[in-house]
């Protein structure tokens, strides 16, 4: 009988390792409420499990009497804070505390680059997927390319080529840059 659950133990496909692994086990460590110790348990965010989260952030900013909308942007949200700002300011630290400080950014980077790739090839990989450039078609192409279209911040002079300009302001490139793991798709 041993023999049969120690064959029967080694059979089949190994775990599927979670490259987010020690991200969890530090948030985990980190939480400062039950509500984020039970989303961070399982070592998983679900959408629900991030809606719920963003729902009493918001809930916590207009009780304070804020007022933050969220706006989703390739699958997960963005703020728009409107009224008094600096009011937002002060009570945003202490509404994200319990809620979404270490949920949504980790949310967020599961969503945008779930195998935790380099940002850089992530979006190149998305590049490719969306039919922007063809393969191969890595991290540094893509800092030439974005260097090309004077899309990296750096103004030394480097003239800039409109070809590549229009391809990185295209709307596949967009949505690439909001979210790498979209592959450059319609919502």
């Amino acid at each position: 009988m041993t023999t049969a659950i120690a064959g029967a133990g080694c059979s089949g496909p190994a775990p599927a390792t979670n490259p987010y692994a020690e991200d969890f086990r530090q948030a985990k460590e980190f939480a400062t409420s039950d509500f984020e110790r039970a989303v961070l348990e399982d070592g998983e965010i679900t959408r629900a499990e991030y809606e719920e989260a963003m729902q009493r952030y918001v809930s916590c900013i207009r009780d304070g009497g804020g007022n933050v909308e969220l706006k989703d942007q390739s699958g997960y949200y963005v703020y728009q804070v409107s009224g008094d700002i600096d009011a937002y300011d002060r009570m945003s630290d202490g509404c994200a505390r319990g809620t979404t400080a270490l949920i949504e950014p980790l949310y967020v980077d599961v969503l945008m680059n779930p195998d935790k790739l380099d940002p850089d090839e992530a979006l190149a990989r998305c590049f490719v997927a969306a039919g922007l450039v063809k393969a191969p078609f890595g991290a540094q192409d893509l800092r030439d390319l974005m260097t090309a279209a004077g899309a990296d911040g750096d103004s030394s002079g480097t003239p800039v080529d409109p070809a590549a300009q229009e391809l990185v302001n295209s709307e596949k490139s967009i949505k690439c840059m909001e979210n790498p793991s979209s592959m450059g798709k319609e919502e």
